[in-house]
Formats: structure tokens, C-alpha cells, sequence
């Protein structure tokens, strides 16, 4: 390894984390669209709701935020409860306290959450003014 190299290995190895693994679409495609409390489960959690018995279509229904709120998080509910502790589901509970201090997703914070993320969801630039 040059002394360059050697330098950087060090400088890396005082981060307590290196992750640039993401799963962002283009801003300008994640920015048009609608998110929610679902937004959080829409990727690898598909599989967790599938093997816990949601059917495709009730996932369907899940994601399309053109519909009512309450309706969506009334399908979903007995589903998170059996996916609540995988390793997929666990991002979303880390992002509403984390980012949101909310303790938990549930009937009493999923409306807000939803908000929260909705007002969030903006371009870099509008993140930089």
C-alpha cells in the first residue's frame, strides 16, 4: 500500500459506519411523487408482508396514495404487528425516531408520521436555501 493509501485506511477506519448502499430513485422522480407512513414499507418489507399473508392486493392497495389514509394503515396494521421485529421492517421504526422522535409506528403516530415525511420529501436544493 503507498502512504497515501495507508492514510486514507486510517482516516476510514476512525468512521463508525461506511454505508453508501441506498435505494433512492432520482430526486426529481422521488420529489413528484406522494409518500406516507407506507413509503417506509415499500421495498424489502414486501417480502416480510407476503410471508406474513398480505396478498399482492392488499399490497397494492397499501401503496396507492391516491387513497384514503385510514384505509391503507387499517389493511396494514395486523401485518406490521407480524413483521414489527425483521431485519426489513427495522429501518422504518429507527427512521420515525431517529429523524421524527416518534417511539413507535402505530395507531397514535402514523398520520403524523405521514406528514412529517410528506413535508421532508423535497429536493437537495430546496434542503440548501
Amino acid at each position: 500500500m503507498t502512504p497515501l493509501e495507508k492514510r486514507i485506511v486510517q482516516r476510514l477506519a476512525q468512521f463508525t459506519i461506511i454505508d453508501a448502499h441506498e435505494h433512492l430513485g432520482p430526486e426529481a422522480e422521488r420529489v413528484s411523487r406522494p409518500v406516507s407512513v407506507f413509503t417506509l414499507f415499500s421495498h424489502y418489507t414486501q417480502t416480510d408482508l407476503k410471508a406474513a399473508g398480505m396478498s399482492d392486493e392488499t399490497y397494492r392497495i397499501i401503496q396507492d396514495e391516491e387513497r384514503p389514509l385510514a384505509e391503507r394503515w387499517r389493511l396494514f396494521r395486523p401485518y406490521l404487528e407480524r413483521i414489527r421485529w425483521t431485519g426489513y421492517a427495522r429501518p422504518a421504526f429507527i427512521v420515525a425516531h431517529e429523524f421524527y422522535g416518534l417511539n413507535d409506528i402505530n395507531d397514535d403516530t402514523y398520520e403524523q408520521l405521514s406528514e412529517l415525511l410528506a413535508a421532508d420529501n423535497t429536493g437537495y436544493r430546496n434542503l440548501m436555501k
